[in-house]
C-alpha cells in the first residue's frame, strides 16, 4: 500500500467518490472476502479482510482530518479511529468478587453486634451492591434503621450512598411506606443538592401523595397537604403546566381563589391549550382558551364495530388464512366499519388481514390491500406488510399506485422501493431462469445482489433457481437459506419461516447453528404480534431450544447472559413466570450489578391458556434449565477464558 490511490483501488472506487458511495463499497468488500463466506481459504480470507477494514479506517482518518495529498506506506495505527471493536458494558469478575466478599464480611460484622445501626447500614449498602436487598428486607423496614439512614452518606462514598438510598426509598414506596421514602431522600440530602435518579424518586413520591392517598391517614390528601407536596414538586425543578392547574385546584379547594387563579395564569402562560382545565376554570370564572380540533368531527354514523370486544383476534384471522376463506377476511379489513374509539386496538387485526392478502390473488384482495396503506399512512408496520403482499400478489395498476406512494421517511421510502423493484419484475418476468446459465453462476448473481442489499433482485433469482435444483444437492440448503434471508431483508419474515422450516432438521450441524439465530428473530416478528396460538407450539419450542442450547455452548459470560437474557422475553409472551423469575434471580446472584435483569419486566409476564402439549414441554424445559444452566454460568463466571468446547444439540427438533 504505497499512496493514498492504492488504498481505494482495495475497493474498486475513485479518490472523487462519495462517503455514501465508499462504505457501501466497504460493505462488498467484507461481504465478498470474508471468512465465513470463504472457508476453503480462512486464513486468506481472515488477511484480506483485517487489511479492508485496516484500509477504510485510514480512509476515513484521511477524509476526517482533511489531507488529500496524504502519502503512507503502511496503515496508521496511532489515528483516533479504533479497527478493534468493543462493546459498551462489560463484566469487571473482580469487582462483582469483591463486592459478593463485602457483603459476607459485613454480614459478619453485623451478626458480632446486631444493635449496631452503622453495622447494619453497611450490611443494607453492601446488599444494595450484590442485589440481595430481599435478604436484608427487615432490616430496610425497621423504622430506627430508616430514621439512621443518612447516616450512610459520612459511611461510604457519596455517589455509592446515593444510589443505595434511592433504591432504598423505591423499596419502602413497594411497601406502601409512602412517609418513610420520603423521609429517607428528604433528610439524606437536606444540606447538599440532590441527585438526578433520587430526585426523580422523591418527584414520584410528592406527586402520588399529593394526588392520591395520603399515606398518614389513608384517605385522599386535604387541600394543605396537597399543596405542601405539589409545591415541593416546583422546588424540585418540576415546573409543568399541569402541576400549576393542580394547585389551582388545591388553593380554590381551601378557599383561597385569589391564589388559585395566579397559578391557573402560570398553568396557560404554559401551555395555552391545557387540558383538563375547563372545570377550575369556570369554578374560578375565567376563560379557558378553546383548543382547535385537528380535523373535522364527522357526524354520528352506525358503525359496524364499535366495542373491543367486537374486534377479531389474530387467531381468527389466522384460522380463516388456513382455511382459505379469504372473503371473511376481506369482510374484517374495511377501517371505515371500526369506530374511531376502537381504531387503535384493531391495529394488530390490520397487520394480520394484510400478511394473509398477500396469498390470494384476486383483484378483490389487491383493491382491499391498496385501502389499507392508503388508510393507514401513520402505522408503519401495517404499511410495511401491506407493501410486502402487494409485491408478492399485485398487478401493473398496482405497480403504478406504488411508485407515485410516498412514504414518511428514507427507512420506509428504502423498503417500498425494494418491494417495487421485485413487483416490477415479478410481473416483467426480466429475471426469469435461463437454462443456458450454469446452477452455480446463477446462485454467485444471487450472492451478489443479496451483497449489494438488492434483495428484490437475489429473491427472484433465487425463487427461479429452486424450481430447477433437486433438495438432495448441497446447494440447494445454501440457496434456500439465502432466499430466507432475502424474504426477511425485505421484512416479509413470514415466508422467510416457511422457507426454512421444512429444511431446518436436515441442515448440516454447523450451518444450522448459523441460520438458527436469524429464524429465532424472524419468529420474533411473526409472532410477537400474534400472541400465544396453539397452532405455533412448534415455533414456541424450537426457539426456546435454541436459546437453550446457545446459552450452554457461549464461551463468554456475555454469551451466556444474553441468551438467558432473551429467553425470559420469550417465556413472558407464555406467562412461564416461575421460569423467568428463576432465571433472573441466578443472574442476581451469579452476576450482581449487571444489566440483563430487568426489572420492571414482571409487569409484562400475563396468564396465558396453553395446550397440553405446550404445558408438558415446558414443565420439563423447566427442569432441563434449572439442572443445566447454573452449573454453566458458575463456571464461566469463575473460569471465562478457559472454557471446554461444548456441543450443540438440536437433533430431536
Amino acid at each position: 500500500m504505497n499512496n493514498r490511490d492504492s488504498l481505494y483501488k482495495l475497493f474498486n472506487v475513485p479518490p472523487t467518490c462519495t462517503d455514501d458511495e465508499l462504505r457501501h463499497a466497504y460493505y462488498r468488500a467484507i461481504l465478498k472476502h470474508h471468512p465465513d463466506r470463504n472457508p476453503s481459504q480462512i486464513d486468506f480470507a481472515t488477511f484480506i479482510t483485517q487489511q479492508l477494514t485496516s484500509g477504510y479506517a485510514e480512509i476515513k482518518r484521511l477524509r476526517a482530518t482533511q489531507q488529500p495529498q496524504y502519502q503512507c506506506t503502511e496503515i496508521d495505527q496511532s489515528n483516533d479511529i479504533s479497527i478493534e471493536f468493543s462493546f459498551g458494558f462489560e463484566i469487571n469478575f473482580e469487582d462483582i468478587a469483591k463486592r459478593k466478599m463485602k457483603f459476607q464480611d459485613e454480614w459478619r460484622n453485623f451478626n458480632k453486634n446486631p444493635s449496631d445501626p452503622i453495622s447494619a447500614l453497611r450490611v443494607v449498602h453492601a446488599a444494595f451492591r450484590v442485589e440481595q436487598e430481599d435478604s436484608v428486607i427487615n432490616l430496610l423496614l425497621n423504622p430506627i434503621l430508616i430514621d439512621s439512614a443518612p447516616l450512610l452518606v459520612s459511611l461510604v462514598e457519596k455517589g455509592e450512598a446515593d444510589i443505595t438510598l434511592a433504591k432504598w426509598a423505591e423499596v419502602l414506596e413497594k411497601h406502601l411506606m409512602i412517609k418513610d421514602a420520603v423521609q429517607i431522600i428528604e433528610d439524606s440530602f437536606t444540606n447538599r443538592k440532590i441527585t438526578p435518579h433520587a430526585s426523580g424518586v422523591l418527584c414520584r413520591l410528592h406527586y402520588g401523595w399529593a394526588q392520591y392517598t395520603d399515606p398518614t391517614t389513608g384517605v385522599k390528601a386535604t387541600p394543605e397537604v396537597r399543596i405542601k407536596h405539589l409545591n415541593r414538586l416546583l422546588e424540585l425543578g418540576l415546573k409543568n403546566d399541569y402541576i400549576y392547574k393542580f394547585l389551582a385546584e388545591a388553593y380554590h379547594d381551601s378557599g383561597d381563589d385569589e391564589q388559585a387563579r395566579a397559578y391557573l395564569n402560570q398553568a396557560f402562560q404554559l401551555n395555552p391549550k391545557l387540558l383538563g382545565a375547563v372545570r377550575i376554570s369556570r369554578a374560578l370564572g375565567m376563560n379557558q382558551i378553546t383548543v382547535t380540533p385537528t380535523r373535522e368531527i364527522k357526524s354520528l354514523r352506525q358503525y359496524k364495530y364499535h366495542q373491543p370486544e367486537q374486534i377479531p383476534s389474530s387467531a381468527q384471522i389466522y384460522e380463516l388464512k388456513k382455511a382459505g376463506d379469504w372473503d371473511s377476511i376481506i369482510e374484517y379489513a374495511n377501517p371505515n366499519d371500526y369506530s374511531p374509539r376502537i381504531i387503535s386496538k384493531a391495529r394488530h387485526v390490520f397487520y394480520q388481514i394484510a400478511s394473509a392478502l398477500g396469498n390470494c390473488s384476486t383483484t378483490k384482495a389487491k383493491d382491499t390491500l391498496l385501502q389499507l396503506l392508503e388508510y393507514f399512512h401513520s402505522y408503519w408496520d401495517v404499511n410495511q406488510v401491506t407493501v410486502i403482499s402487494l409485491s408478492r400478489i399485485g398487478d401493473k395498476h398496482t405497480l403504478e399506485f406504488l411508485k407515485k406512494y410516498k412514504f414518511r421517511n428514507p427507512r420506509e421510502q428504502a423498503h417500498l422501493e425494494t418491494c417495487l423493484f421485485y413487483l416490477q419484475a415479478r410481473l416483467n418476468n426480466q429475471l426469469s431462469l435461463s437454462r443456458k446459465i450454469l446452477e452455480q453462476e446463477l446462485f454467485s448473481q444471487a450472492e451478489k445482489a443479496y451483497g449489494i442489499e438488492k434483495y428484490g433482485e437475489a429473491r427472484l433469482l433465487l425463487e427461479n433457481f429452486l424450481t430447477s435444483i433437486a433438495p438432495s444437492i448441497d446447494l440447494y440448503y445454501n440457496a434456500t437459506i439465502l432466499l430466507a434471508r432475502s424474504c426477511a431483508k425485505m421484512s416479509d419474515t413470514e415466508t422467510a419461516l416457511e422457507l426454512i422450516w421444512p429444511i431446518f432438521t436436515e441442515i448440516p450441524e454447523k450451518l444450522r447453528l448459523i441460520i438458527s439465530q436469524d429464524a429465532t428473530s424472524w419468529l420474533w416478528n411473526n409472532l410477537i404480534t400474534l400472541g400465544y396460538m396453539k397452532a405455533n407450539d412448534k415455533y414456541y419450542q424450537l426457539t426456546l431450544d435454541i436459546y437453550f442450547n446457545l446459552a450452554v455452548i457461549a464461551k463468554t459470560p456475555e454469551d451466556v447472559l444474553e441468551n438467558l437474557r432473551i429467553l425470559t422475553r420469550w417465556l413472558e409472551l407464555l406467562g412461564v413466570r416461575d421460569t423467568i423469575q428463576w432465571i433472573r434471580q441466578l443472574i442476581r446472584t451469579e452476576v450482581p450489578g449487571s444489566w440483563y435483569v430487568e426489572r420492571v419486566r414482571d409487569q409484562y409476564i400475563r396468564a396465558v391458556d396453553l395446550s397440553e402439549n405446550m404445558r408438558e414441554y415446558l414443565a420439563s424445559f423447566d427442569k432441563r434449565i434449572k439442572s443445566t444452566v447454573t452449573a454453566r454460568l458458575k463456571k464461566i463466571m469463575k473460569s471465562p477464558n478457559t472454557l471446554d468446547n461444548a456441543e450443540f444439540f438440536l437433533d430431536n427438533h
